[in-house]
């Protein structure tokens, strides 16, 4: 790698059709369901204040992102569909408590923020 590369216009509109691109990966297909899940922005402050928590387990991190950006489980919740304590708890109810499942649909939501990015690792340890 080049340390000489300039960032040109190109390369700027170019980024940006990426980026559109990937932000309008709005819904996740869940196979347990067969159906899609829509996800939505959320604060950005939001999501970090619930993945950065390092009193849950990653489990239970996934699980109040997941109630957080999917509104179809806070509109169940409303809906009283099931009874629970907490209303984040309403999402491995509705996914079976399938933990690949719940993780996948984590996971899809980590990466619409920039988290779980394949080349993230590389950069991290190039710094």
């Amino acid at each position: 790698m080049t340390k000489n590369k300039k960032l040109t216009i190109e390369k700027i509109l170019a980024r940006k059709n990426l980026i559109d691109k990937d932000l309008n990966k709005n819904t996740y297909y869940s196979a347990l369901l067969d159906s899609d899940i829509d996800v939505e922005e959320n604060r950005q402050e939001q999501i970090l204040d619930i993945i950065s928590e390092q009193e849950e387990s990653q489990y239970k991190r996934y699980i109040r992102l997941i109630y957080a950006c999917c509104p179809i489980f806070k509109l169940a919740n409303e809906n009283k569909v099931y009874e629970v304590k907490e209303p984040y708890d309403i999402v491995p109810l509705v996914l079976e408590n399938n933990m690949s499942e719940i993780i996948a649909l984590g996971n899809f939501i980590m990466k619409k923020y920039g988290f779980l990015d394949d080349d993230m690792v590389e950069k991290i340890k190039k710094q």
